[in-house]
């Protein structure tokens, strides 16, 4: 009788620096949790571990070591399994695109249940000084002087930095009572996102306190930092569909109809065009605060042009790397010198669609126009007559720049926003129903 021979079942070794750890850096993070088509809750143990390997596995070549890369491995021995598509690559040979219905490892379990929250804090600690630099509104940076350069302190004599920052849910009242702070140090956030968990590394004041920069992405921190744009129309991209749990209700193959409305009556909305033609589409609003930044602020852009100016960019014939905003601490709501409101009429189920936004003037409201008390002493702290006149000279024609027009077309970039010329998605609009009652 033929005898037959049974292949061994596999039995996954243990992760190790020295032969694994170059692997584990490659692996894109989105795949390391697509075992079964697992989808991540946000703000959970998985959520947030993402959010500092990510930046981690960008930073590591500049910064990484072997004492960091043996806790890495050790977290991955306690989170993760291989499968039988591991190794990927033999070190040194170029990585193969990662099959997301077979993933070469998988994880053992709920990350809360694998973990204790002392040494799941620690071990995002680690990803946090890999993948982030940090810097203090004192003038104080983890970055060493090529980071420190970036941070401006405000002389109030000489003047305030204008900017602007896209607000999608609090009133106006609201925000000059509240003003704006780090998601951190703000309690229902810190309740709401997990931050003040004692397995997340936030939840400890000497990280909290300071303001983070993420290396990978080249940007602010979402939660340690208050980002500021330098022109209205980067705000008004925010809130972004992708960032927004309320407003990822739309599939890319969902027909969006009346029967869908109904499912989210103050989402999806009948839109009139002038050309006569009426479409149901997502709607939201974004409401673009002016503000004043009177004490200090991070130049991100700066940081992300390495120090060079756009013109230097242009005669060195190189790409702009740079998104147009800053980064900020506490912005006093009495910072705060008016709102301007716009009804986003969204192209699509993603950012990358864009949106026709229309001008809600009957719900924007400029305030220095006022010359409340405020006001004055903002006024005041300047130093001569002249220096005044010419703030709020500038604040004026900031906020004539943001209502001149009364619908533009537009999509969140990269480089803060582009501009649409698609005819489909630059007609004008008539009417805006949401709910049963005509909002514009």
């Amino acid at each position: 009788m033929a005898s037959s021979s049974v292949s061994p079942a596999f039995q996954p070794t243990p992760f190790t620096r020295i032969d694994d750890f170059p692997n584990i850096r490659s692996i894109p993070g989105d795949n390391l949790f697509k075992q079964g088509g697992r989808k991540i809750a946000d703000y959970t143990h998985e959520y947030w571990f993402l959010y500092f390997w990510k930046e981690a596995q960008g930073a590591w070549a500049a910064k990484g070591n072997a004492k960091a890369a043996d806790k890495i491995v050790e977290f991955f021995n306690k989170a993760f399994e291989k499968t039988p598509a591991w190794p990927l690559k033999q070190r040194g040979t170029p990585m193969p695109s990662v099959d997301g219905a077979n993933p070469p490892l998988k994880p053992k379990g709920a990350f809360e249940s694998l973990f204790t929250s002392t040494e799941f804090c620690e071990y995002l600690e680690v990803m946090l000084h890999i993948g982030f630099d940090w810097y203090t509104s004192t003038g104080s940076s983890e970055g060493g002087t090529e980071h420190l350069r970036y941070i401006k302190l405000i002389d109030k004599t000489v003047g305030f930095e204008i900017r602007w920052r896209g607000e999608s849910s609090r009133t106006l009242t609201t925000v000059l009572q509240q003003g704006y702070n780090k998601q951190a140090l703000i309690q229902k956030l810190r309740d709401d996102y997990n931050l003040g968990r004692p397995w997340h590394p936030f939840s400890k004041p000497e990280n909290s306190s300071k303001f983070w920069y993420r290396k990978t992405n080249g940007d602010n921190d979402w939660y340690t930092v208050v980002s500021v744009a330098l022109d209205w129309r980067v705000s008004l991209g925010f809130p972004k569909i992708e960032q927004t749990s309320s407003l990822r209700i739309l599939s890319a193959n969902q027909v969006i109809d009346q029967k869908f409305s109904i499912r989210y009556p103050d989402k999806i909305g009948l839109v009139e065009f002038d050309d006569g033609s009426k479409e149901w589409r997502l709607l939201s609003r974004s409401k673009i605060a002016l503000l004043l930044v009177d004490t200090m602020y991070f130049d991100t852009q700066g940081r992300q042009r390495d120090g060079k100016t756009a013109e230097d960019l242009r005669k060195l014939q190189q790409p702009d790397p740079s998104f147009p905003e800053q980064g900020s601490g506490l912005i006093a709501g009495k910072n705060v010198m008016g709102m301007v409101e716009f009804i986003r009429v969204h192209h699509g189920h993603d950012d990358a669609a864009g949106y026709s936004a229309v001008l809600d003037r009957s719900r924007s409201k400029q305030l220095f126009k006022n010359n409340d008390t405020l006001y004055s002493e903002l006024l005041a702290a300047l130093g001569t007559a002249q220096a005044a006149t010419q703030f709020e000279q500038r604040l004026q024609a900031a906020w004539a720049d943001a209502t001149r027009e009364n619908i533009v077309h537009m999509r969140w970039s990269a480089n803060g926003y582009e501009t649409l010329t698609d005819p489909a998605k630059t007609r004008g609009i008539r009417t805006i129903t949401l709910g049963g009652g005509r909002i514009y």
